[in-house]
C-alpha cells in the first residue's frame, strides 16, 4: 500500500540523514537495498500537497528541502564561499577544503571552473562580484612574474641566483629557472612577457 512504501521510504531517509548529517539526496542515489530514494524523495517534493501533516513534520524534522534541490545547494555553496572569502581575503579555496559544516567547498569551486561554459550568466556574474578567480594557475604565474619584473626594475637584469626568495618568502630563483627550462609549455602570452 501507499502508507507502507511511505514508511519504507521514510525509514531508507532516516538511514541516510543518520550516516550524512542531511537530506539531500543526490540525483540517482539507490540504497544497499534497491530503493530508489532519490525518487522517493523528489515524489515527496512533487506531492507535498498529498503529504499529511505527521509526514511533512517528520520530513521538516530531518530538513527535508521542499523546493528545487538544486538551487538550494547552490545558495549553500555561495553562503559558504563567501564565509571563505571574508575569512581568508579570497575565493581560491583548496580542492580538498571540506567546511566545518561537511561542505565540500574545494570539489565545488573546481567544478565551477571547469563548467563554467554551462553556467548561466547570472551566476557567472555573482562569482565574479565575489572576485572569483576562474584561473588561479594564471594568477600564480602572473603574480611570480610581476616579482621577476620587481627583481629586473631593481637590478637590472634576470640573472637571478638559484635559492633568491622574495619577501614574501617564495623562491623566485627556483621559479625563474623552471621558467626557462619549461618554456616550451608556456603559453605565448607568457613566453611574450619574459
Amino acid at each position: 500500500s501507499a502508507g507502507l512504501f511511505w514508511k519504507e521510504g521514510f525509514l531508507h531517509l532516516k538511514k541516510y540523514y543518520e550516516l550524512n548529517g542531511n537530506s539531500r539526496v543526490p540525483y540517482g542515489h539507490t540504497t544497499d537495498d534497491g530503493f530508489k530514494l532519490s525518487d522517493w524523495s523528489e515524489r515527496q517534493r512533487l506531492n507535498n500537497v498529498l503529504l499529511d501533516k505527521d509526514q511533512v513534520d517528520k520530513l521538516n524534522e530531518l530538513g527535508f528541502v521542499w523546493g528545487d534541490l538544486r538551487e538550494y545547494d547552490w545558495n549553500e555553496k555561495i553562503s559558504a564561499l563567501k564565509k571563505f572569502l571574508k575569512e581568508n581575503g579570497h575565493t581560491n579555496v583548496p580542492d580538498l577544503y571540506v567546511t566545518e559544516d561537511g561542505i565540500k567547498l574545494g570539489r565545488w569551486v573546481t567544478h565551477m571552473r571547469y563548467t563554467k561554459d554551462s553556467l548561466d550568466q547570472e551566476k557567472i556574474d555573482l562569482l565574479n562580484s565575489l572576485s572569483f578567480d576562474w584561473d588561479p594557475s594564471k594568477t600564480i604565474w602572473n603574480n611570480r612574474y610581476l616579482e621577476l619584473k620587481k627583481f629586473f626594475e631593481n637590478n637590472g637584469h634576470t640573472n637571478i641566483h638559484a635559492r633568491h626568495k622574495t619577501e614574501d618568502g617564495f623562491n623566485l630563483g627556483q621559479w625563474a629557472g623552471r621558467q626557462r627550462i619549461t618554456k616550451g609549455l608556456l603559453d605565448k602570452k607568457q613566453r611574450d612577457k619574459l
